[in-house]
């Protein structure tokens, strides 16, 4: 068993010395700051390098693969969790975006992989993963049902904050807080915002840590005031749309306390600095939408010749 987290993210030769094939076969969730096609890339790299085939076992994309939403990342904020030139929400598989990775030479070198998708039967494209009747699996463990994973589409922006977006809780990713943060205003101003598929509500919580996650939760231990979201609709439900302005109105209401992690990480996690500065100029945060509707439409584009399914 060997590791592809941490600092060993790509196959040595060595590790794959006497092997004839690597086979794929993990479930993605749909967004872009979600590593695992960060690793099929690595792997697919490696794969070439040393002759290997590799075979995709696909997968649906379980928060459907009609929709695309958020910006491309910019060549300077690419990262691990921002890999490749895809919107947020991609709306991609795993096979679609292995043949992706292949045909536009995006391996090391523009080299081609011996490459072989195994699509599934029976998935179209408007599909949610609990329509498909497979068993529900954590792809990690705070990502624990269905709603939890579509809210994460854009509350995973939260990471980039000192705010804790629910580890060390029950409710990771649908609920947000802080010890600072003063919560009826807050929810009096979302309340206005009329935003569609989703309701909030004040809770008082403790974070605490836990060994199925990897890194300390903000807060651990300590008394904090937050927002939980409830979805009510998840066809009408926009995660970035809720994440942005929620943080929009964070930063506005709590100019002081308020804070983006250290060395832009939040530009890395977004692709692209425009949510940083578009807060800082105390702008709206539906004024974000227009700012990448152009990657949006140019993505939907470039990914046709791609797509596996109708």
């Amino acid at each position: 068993i060997i590791s592809l987290y941490g600092k060993n993210k790509k196959p040595y030769s060595k590790q794959l010395e006497g092997i004839d094939i690597l086979l794929f076969d993990i479930q993605d969730v749909g967004a872009r700051f979600y590593t695992y096609i960060s690793t099929l890339h690595y792997v697919m790299e490696a794969a070439a390098e040393n002759n290997t085939q590799v075979i995709v076992l696909d997968r649906p994309n379980p928060i459907r693969g009609d929709i695309i939403d958020g910006p491309v990342p910019r060549t300077e904020f690419q990262s691990f969790e921002g890999y490749h030139l895809f919107p947020i929400r991609h709306g991609l598989t795993l096979g679609e975006a292995a043949i992706m990775i292949n045909e536009m030479g995006w391996v090391k070198g523009s080299k081609r992989v011996n490459l072989t998708v195994i699509p599934m039967a029976n998935w179209d494209r408007q599909s949610w993963f609990d329509e498909t009747k497979l068993k529900w699996q954590n792809p990690i463990p705070f990502l624990k049902n269905l709603n939890t994973l579509l809210a994460y589409a854009g509350m995973d922006l939260f990471r980039g904050t000192n705010m804790n977006v629910g580890f060390g809780t029950d409710s990771p990713y649908l609920t947000v807080g802080a010890p600072w943060l003063v919560t009826s205003f807050l929810l009096e101003k979302l309340n206005d915002m009329e935003l569609r598929g989703v309701s909030f509500k004040e809770v008082k919580y403790r974070p605490r840590g836990s060994v199925y996650y990897n890194r300390v939760p903000e807060y651990d231990g300590k008394s904090c005031s937050g927002i939980q979201l409830t979805i009510t609709n998840r066809n009408e439900f926009d995660p970035l749309a809720t994440a942005t302005t929620m943080m929009f109105l964070i930063h506005r209401l709590h100019p002081k306390e308020f804070r983006w992690k250290e060395d832009g990480y939040i530009d890395k996690l977004f692709g692209t600095d425009l949510l940083r500065i578009t807060a800082a100029q105390g702008k709206p945060s539906d004024h974000l939408p227009s700012q990448w509707a152009k990657d949006v439409y140019k993505f939907s584009e470039f990914r046709h010749p791609f797509l596996i399914y109708e």
